[in-house]
């Protein structure tokens, strides 16, 4: 019988193989501490598996199926929306408030009004339709930066574009 400490070793060490797999592979962007999260997820997946059957093959299969559900738990954690009072307004250049419906139920409230939405975001550059989509979830510009993988800035030029085509589309 092998040790428990080498099992739980090999588990961790491919744990963690398995999380730098999945940031390059599908180009997450995450910290030191969702990286620990997601391999200890993963490990404890590995481990009750190996607890159970004292099969190694199983244990990783285990863990290697348990990485989907990681992203998915991920993105639906990151993709909660906040709170309308918690939501900064958007404003245009003279500071007046820009909204895109009145709140987030007055959008699916009229199919009217969704018509006109879903009109709006289809006539978006990707880039721009992606940061709208994050705003309208109630993130700020620094979450949209790195949910995007991109800089500040680039999220700054982006809300402006999504402005000006907010302006054009309004006439």
């Amino acid at each position: 019988m092998t040790d428990r400490n080498e099992i739980g070793m090999e588990l961790d060490s491919y744990a963690k193989m398995l999380v730098r797999k999945l940031l390059v592979r599908k180009r997450l962007k995450w910290d030191c501490h969702q990286r620990e999260d997601a391999a200890q997820d993963l490990l404890l997946a590995g481990w009750q598996v190996w607890k159970e059957t004292e099969d190694m093959g199983l244990a990783k299969n285990r863990m290697r199926d348990r990485r989907k559900n990681v992203i998915r738990d991920y993105f639906s954690k990151s993709r909660q929306p906040k709170p309308e009072s918690a939501l900064p307004p958007v404003t245009d250049e003279e500071g007046r408030e820009m909204r895109l419906c009145e709140s987030r139920s007055s959008a699916r409230g009229s199919p009217d009004e969704e018509l006109v939405v879903q009109e709006f975001l289809a006539k978006l550059p990707e880039r721009t339709r992606q940061v709208c989509n994050l705003r309208m979830a109630g993130y700020d510009t620094q979450e949209m930066a790195q949910q995007l993988g991109c800089s500040l800035r680039t999220v700054e030029r982006e809300i402006n574009s999504l402005k000006e085509y907010y302006y054009e589309f309004n006439g």
